[in-house]
Parts: C-alpha cells; sequence; structure tokens
C-alpha cells in the first residue's frame, strides 16, 4: 500500500491498522505524525528509512503488539507526554544512522524488545523516560539527559554490548530504587579474575583488556559471570578471540547495580 499524497489524514476516531505480515514503509522525507489524541498499532512490520520520520506528540501513542516491529533507520521524536509501549514480543530496533529522540515515555513489557544497534542512538531528555521489564540491548549510544530516565523492573535488564554506550546524566531506576555506577580494574590470574564492585547486587557489567594487554599476544576480551553477583561480585575469563587465555593480564570493568 502506498500514498502519493503528501499528507493523508485520518477522521478523527479512525483506526489505521497494519495487520500481521503487513508493512508500512516510511521513506526518506516522509513522516508520520501523531497527534494528541491518536494512536498507531502495529502488529505487522513498519520501516523507516534514513530520512524518514516519525513525531508522536503529547497525548499521541505508538503501541508495538506481539509480533509487530519497527525498523528505524531514520528519525523517531516522541514528544513530552507523548508514548511509545511495546508489548510481549513486539520489537524495536534502531539500526545504523537511526534515532529516538524522546522527552515522552517508553514502555516495554516482559520479552518486549528494544535494541539500539550500532551507529543508532536513543537520547532521554529531561521528563522523559523508559520503563521496562523487557530487555534494552544496546550496542550503539544511549544518552540520558539531566533530568530523563530509566527504570529497569524485576526481570529486566539493560545490556550493553561491546563498542556500546550508556551515557547517563539523569536516573537509572533498579526495581524502584536508583541505580549505583562502579568500575575499576582487575588483574587476571591465569587468565581469570574475581573482584567485588562495592556494590550490594551487580544488575549489568561490562569489560575488557587495556592498554599493553592489547595486541601483544594477550587477550583481546573478556566472558563475563554473573554467578557471584547476588553478592555484588563478578568473574572475568579472558578470550583471546574465541578461545581462552590462560595467561596473566588486567582488565576494566564498569558495573551497574545498587
Amino acid at each position: 500500500m502506498s500514498y502519493t499524497t503528501p499528507v493523508r489524514l485520518l477522521p478523527q476516531g479512525s483506526t489505521q491498522e497494519i495487520a500481521p505480515s503487513g508493512t508500512l514503509l516510511v521513506s526518506s522525507g516522509g513522516s508520520i505524525q501523531i497527534a494528541s489524541g491518536g494512536a498507531f498499532s502495529n502488529a505487522g512490520a513498519q520501516g523507516i528509512v534514513s530520512g524518514g520520520q516519525i513525531a508522536v506528540a503529547s497525548g499521541g501513542s505508538i503501541t508495538v503488539a506481539s509480533g509487530g516491529s519497527i525498523q528505524n533507520s531514520g528519525a523517531e521524536h516522541v514528544l513530552s507526554g507523548g508514548q511509545i509501549a511495546i508489548a510481549s514480543g513486539g520489537s524495536i530496533t534502531v539500526a545504523s544512522g537511526g534515532s529516538i529522540q524522546q522527552a515522552g515515555v517508553t514502555n516495554l513489557a516482559s520479552a518486549g524488545k528494544l535494541t539500539v544497534a550500532s551507529g543508532g542512538s536513543i537520547v532521554t531528555a529531561a521528563g522523559g523516560s523508559i520503563q521496562h521489564a523487557g530487555a534494552l540491548h544496546v550496542t550503539g549510544l544511549e544518552t540520558i539527559a539531566s533530568g530523563g530516565s530509566i527504570s529497569v523492573s524485576s526481570g529486566g535488564s539493560i545490556q550493553i554490548a561491546a563498542g556500546g554506550i550508556l551515557h547517563t546524566a539523569g536516573t537509572i531506576n533498579l526495581g524502584g530504587t536508583a541505580g549505583r555506577w562502579a568500575f575499576g580494574t582487575v588483574a587476571l590470574t591465569s587468565g581469570v579474575g574475581t573482584f567485588p564492585t562495592g556494590l550490594a547486587r551487580v544488575a549489568a557489567v561490562n569489560g575488557g583488556a587495556i592498554g599493553a594487554d592489547i595486541g601483544n599476544g594477550t587477550f583481546t576480551g573478556v566472558q563475563i559471570d554473573l554467578s557471584l553477583s547476588a553478592a555484588g561480585s563478578v568473574i572475568f575469563r579472558a578470550l583471546s578471540g574465541s578461545l581462552a587465555f590462560t595467561a596473566n593480564g588486567t582488565a576494566t570493568w564498569v558495573a551497574m547495580g545498587w
């Protein structure tokens, strides 16, 4: 289905639906604007090409139902009072070059998924928030501005892959408790190091080789073992490529918890 007119208005009270296996494509220069009181419900597939845009105004909403998805390499703006809801089984992926700029609210249900690919970004402005009981995967850039927030419910997670960045001047709430950050280095003996983070409980951690430990025949990354996370500790096992590395080395780490 395609429209050649620059604007298509839906009458008040009407519904625009993308059924399962249906597709709505927003090409470069195109846009979807959801005004106050408007709603967009997607159980099919929606693609936003670079240069395309979705704007959700205050009082407007996007709901991604189970089996539905939004693949975004364009721009998505959620204004204060606007909302994106990702139901269990639904997903939004922010591809390279794509972005979500939000001062509204994004809700992820358990098993809902929001993925920020390398080169993609989400910016949560003051007053904006991500409330999630699902999974937030960051391989690109997630920025929480002062006054913005991410809340992680029980069973929810934030996963920061190698090369991913979570930058915050706002607040991360974990299970209703304000989150804390910790960072440092750990010596690996025969490729293994167990270290306390100083946190009562670890929710997420990232780490890797530093300085002279990179490129000198030593290790290139770490396997993270969170089996001691409930006690605030983490185990690193060094890797050389995909193989275990059994010599000594030093790794950096950054952990989030409470």
